[in-house]
Formats: C-alpha cells, sequence, structure tokens
C-alpha cells in the first residue's frame, strides 16, 4: 500500500509541474502576430512537410518535401513542440498524414519531459503553421489572405519573412545563461548577441507566483539575490517582442 501510495504521489507531483510549467512556458502575455506571414523569421527553415508519426504529445516526425527558403539536408525530421517547458506549437493541432508548410528553428533544444534531443522545434507566440491541400496553402497567411496557391505563396514569403525580422527584435532561447546553476545566494542571468534591447524578466516557483521581476540589457548581466527565496525548483521567463524563453534552476 505504501508503495502504491508513493507511486501515486510521484503522478500526482509529475503532473502538477508539467502542467505549471506549461502555462509558464507559454504565456504570451503580450499581442503577438496572428499571421503565418508577421511572425515567421529569415532564420526560420520554412518547409512544406508531411506527418508521417506522432510519437508524444509534445513531438512529430515530418517527412520533409521541400526546404523553401533554406538549404537543409533532412528527409525525415522530428519537431519539438511544446512539452511544459519549452515554449512550443500544441502538437494536438497535427494529424498523421496531414501535409503542412511549417516554420521550423534549428538548434538543439533537450524536451522537458524525456531528456531526448530535437534540432528542430515549432514555436507557439505566433503562427508558424499553414495546411496544403492540392496545389493551395490554406489558413491565415497574412492580412486579407487566406488561401493561395503554393508557388505563389513561395514567390512573397520570403518578403514577408524579412518585414517580420526587421521590425521585432528576436530573443534566441540559445542566448540566455543562467549561472551557477543550481544556485545558492545569487544567480547570474546573461543574455548574449549584444544590441542593447531591454527585456522584462520574471521568477516564479512552483507554483506560478511571481517572486521577482526586473529588466535586462542585452549583452550585460544581471546578478539577483536569491537569499531570501527558499529552495526548490524555480523558473525564470524573458519575455521579448514576439517570443517567451523560459529556463529552469534550482535554489539549494
Amino acid at each position: 500500500m505504501k508503495a502504491l501510495y508513493l507511486s501515486r504521489l510521484h503522478l500526482t507531483l509529475h503532473l502538477f509541474v508539467f502542467s505549471v510549467a506549461s502555462s509558464i512556458a507559454c504565456s504570451c502575455v503580450w499581442n503577438v502576430p496572428d499571421h503565418f506571414c508577421r511572425s515567421v523569421r529569415v532564420t526560420d527553415h520554412i518547409m512544406m512537410a508531411v506527418v508521417v508519426e506522432i510519437p508524444h504529445t509534445y513531438s512529430m516526425d515530418v517527412n520533409v518535401i521541400e526546404d523553401i527558403n533554406l538549404t537543409s539536408n533532412s528527409d525525415t525530421i522530428s519537431v519539438l513542440g511544446q512539452d511544459g517547458l519549452n515554449c512550443g506549437e500544441n502538437i494536438g493541432n497535427f494529424e498523421i498524414g496531414d501535409t503542412v508548410i511549417l516554420a521550423l528553428s534549428n538548434g538543439s533544444t533537450q524536451d522537458a519531459q524525456d531528456g531526448n534531443s530535437f534540432e528542430w522545434s515549432i514555436g507557439a507566440c505566433g503562427l508558424y503553421y499553414l495546411k496544403y491541400s492540392n496545389g493551395v496553402v490554406e489558413g491565415d497567411i497574412d492580412f486579407g489572405v487566406a488561401s493561395q496557391s503554393y508557388e505563389n505563396f513561395k514567390s512573397g514569403i520570403m518578403n514577408c519573412a524579412e518585414l517580420s525580422s526587421s521590425t521585432t527584435d528576436y530573443l534566441n532561447k540559445d542566448d540566455l545563461r543562467l549561472l551557477p546553476n543550481p544556485a545558492n545566494n545569487f544567480l547570474d542571468i546573461f543574455i548574449e548577441n549584444s544590441n542593447g534591447s531591454e527585456y522584462t524578466f520574471d521568477i516564479l516557483d512552483i507554483s506560478g507566483t511571481i517572486v521577482s521581476s526586473d529588466i535586462l540589457v542585452k549583452g550585460l548581466y544581471r546578478r539577483v539575490d536569491l537569499t531570501a527565496m527558499s529552495s526548490g525548483m524555480y523558473f525564470l521567463r524573458t519575455r521579448s517582442t514576439l517570443k517567451v524563453v523560459t529556463a529552469r534552476f534550482i535554489k539549494i
């Protein structure tokens, strides 16, 4: 009976942490683009692909038909979505057999559930996928555009990406550094690739309560005093114009 109780307690705690982390990871608390054209960046790989497998609730495998704007040598790739910590698209929006247009980030990311490494991920604070059928791309492509031939879509999409990239300030997850981790009395927060931009950040406890907030400047570091905080797991949520970047740290 004791073993069964502990097993159930462990499962309950795991689900609770997943729920809290999920709400923290993808709380897009400002107005974000609701059109594909206004969400994608020139650094995103815009691909036509077919969903071939959905092995987890947070990931899917796709066969790449065409990498429209950038070169990749991948035929079948695994794509990370919302996993409870990394802010990503809800994989429940896709079904096996769907032909889709995806705007994917390329860079190593570890999922929060099983610790697997993914080279490809799809974002959430914006629109990063469209549907395709019979030569036509469908969805919220741009203002007043919900359907477009594939050829016309390809010819115009990079103009959208260049516009979006030039009018927003983009924060990559790989730019964020937390040291040391685990931390004791202080935590140094650093954003690389300096351009002088300011970002707000919140520190949240396991219940999702904000315990500290401040401003970060890209290229500089901020030392946060942790002495008044209890030991345990915390989340640091940094907000740029179109993306929430969340990292986890331990206070000992």
